[in-house]
């Protein structure tokens, strides 16, 4: 055969198209854009859901319902809160009710009674309605019925509380509704009271920690959706999440500037707000026909979280409106305890700070100081008084020991790299130690209510203690007052000194050799805020 014909049979193969290539690269690409994303779906449920993940590993990260979902708008972000939880620690609420959801332990479920109504005693009736800010999480001697019982009130008034920690207004006006016939007859004074950052997002929620009664307007009505499944875990499997894509609500719910006004709109925050106004003000409607129609003296008092306690927060918005505008419009008393821990803490924050806890149990509600505070808000509500606090209001308070206050808060801390152990008055240990680094500084911040002391523990084992005292802040605006540190040493003291200004800092220079306890101590008030800070430059416990 000739070349030409010496063949195998089979055409030599051609190798692909330009275009052939293409389409293949984009169909592997279509491909891997359908695929990517089910898979990151399939193995972020696995995350979130599966109980074969280390739920202390990896999977920690992704269970936090606040990457899926709105505390504020969502039964979902709650929903979540109990399924990350541990089957010992989803229980049902200690006094649960299928109209309200649960009452605090002082209020009988079913008939709404008070536990305490054998004290009032002829004594003209106060009711208190409200959430945990009205309930108060401090200790019983701390609350507001024992503020009133040891007030210049305590001979004519007597206050029983309905607050409850955990309510929305929602839940407030179904406990009033139910409860108000039971002390009708005696014509009590009644207090509404509400978390102005927080209890009006709540009345959007049929589930939060526990289940709780959904409210609708329907026509001219309020209408709950039924009766209250009290059980967490019925509750649960019969209301399951309703999430379809953890990938897209994380996508959502991430905390980033790029699309965020996008991202909002597609979260519906502006539908749940404007649900949430047009609720809540037909809420209050609600609470001032059930108080007006029975010829009851009430007024509303609005609480604040810590971020609002001076000014409106940031994320607050509307929520500043509801209380003003409805009582401006029904002719109803209003009173802001902010107006009160302003005037009583010189709109300073850090003054500001000394009437709330942080850490447990108080978790950012009022301490016992702040709680006096806010009483003495209320009893202006409870005589009638709608005048702005002036210094003549306080003394009278301080008259009766309302602003006593002695008791001391410790808090372990580390400062200079060592445990401590840090004393303070009304602050549970917040804003009244710090430590830089550029520059090197030690701050103790004293107070009007006590002295702040750091006690270290050194077991023998420090040689010497180093640094240039001065005040923290320059002499202009603040008091005239002077500030004083002491150095303890073995329970003795062995420096008790004048703090100075910055230009004439003291040396410190303290023999530690062998010594098994060691304090400094602030003591003094030239005004708070910056002007109590006493600065110790250059610290050094070797």
């Amino acid at each position: 055969m000739s070349g030409d014909s010496a063949t195998t049979g089979f055409e030599a193969a051609k190798p692909p198209s330009r275009g052939r290539k293409l389409r293949t690269a984009l169909l592997a690409l279509g491909v891997g854009l359908v695929l990517a994303p089910i898979a990151a779906e399939v193995g972020l449920r696995i995350l979130v859901s599966s109980p074969k993940v280390d739920a202390n590993g990896l999977g920690k990260q992704f269970r936090r319902p606040e990457l899926y979902s709105n505390s504020e708008s969502q039964d979902d972000y709650w929903k979540l809160l109990a399924r990350f939880k541990t089957d010992g620690a989803r229980h049902d609420a200690p006094n649960k009710d299928a109209l309200i959801g649960w009452t605090s332990l002082s209020v009988r479920p079913g008939n709404y009674s008070h536990v305490d109504e054998s004290s009032i005693r002829g004594r003209k009736l106060v009711l208190l309605y409200g959430d945990s800010f009205a309930r108060c999480p401090t200790m019983p001697e701390d609350s507001f019925p024992a503020i009133m019982e040891r007030s210049d009130l305590a001979q004519d008034y007597v206050l029983l509380n309905y607050g409850a920690g955990g309510y929305g207004l929602d839940q407030v006006y179904l406990l009033i509704k139910n409860s108000i016939g039971r002390f009708e007859h005696l014509d009590p004074i009644v207090i509404v009271s509400a978390l102005v950052e927080g209890d009006f997002d709540r009345s959007v929620l049929s589930f939060r920690t526990w289940p709780k009664p959904r409210l609708d307007i329907v026509g001219d009505q309020l209408v709950a959706r039924g009766p209250v499944e009290t059980s967490v875990q019925d509750y649960l499997a019969a209301n399951p999440v309703q999430i379809q894509s953890y990938l897209w609500r994380l996508l959502l719910h991430q905390q980033s500037s790029i699309l965020a006004e996008q991202r909002a709109r597609w979260r519906g925050e502006a539908s749940a707000d404007q649900e949430k106004q047009v609720l809540n003000r037909r809420i209050l409607v609600e609470i001032e026909r059930e108080l007006s129609s029975r010829k009851l003296r009430h007024f509303y008092l609005a609480f604040h979280a810590e971020p609002g306690a001076l000014k409106p927060a940031k994320s607050s918005g509307w929520r500043e409106q509801v209380l003003p505008e409805f009582c401006a419009q029904s002719g109803t008393q209003l009173i802001d305890t902010r107006t009160y821990l302003s005037f009583l803490s010189q709109g300073d924050e850090e003054n500001c700070a000394e009437f709330y806890g942080h850490g447990p149990p108080l978790n950012g509600h009022h301490n016992a100081l702040g709680n006096l505070v806010c009483f003495e808000a209320m009893r202006r509500g409870i005589l009638g008084d709608s005048s702005e606090p002036e210094p003549r209001q306080i003394a009278v308070a301080n008259k009766y020991g309302l602003f006593d206050w002695v008791g001391s808060e410790s808090t372990q801390t580390v400062l200079m790299e060592r445990p401590v152990t840090l004393t303070t008055y009304g602050s549970a240990g917040r804003m009244r130690a710090s430590e830089t680094a550029k520059p090197p500084q030690l701050l103790l911040r004293a107070g009007a209510l006590g002295p702040t002391i750091a006690r270290f523990e050194l077991a023998g084992q420090a040689k010497r203690f180093t640094g240039r005292l001065r005040t923290g802040a320059k002499a202009s605006g603040c008091g005239e007052a002077e500030l004083r540190f002491f150095v303890e040493i073995d329970d003795k003291i062995v420096l008790n000194e004048a703090v100075p200004g910055a230009r004439d800092a003291l040396l410190l220079d303290i023999d530690l050799t062998g010594k098994q306890s060691f304090a400094l101590v602030a003591v003094g008030d030239r005004g708070g805020g910056g002007c109590n800070w006493v600065c110790i430059e250059k610290p050094h416990l070797e």
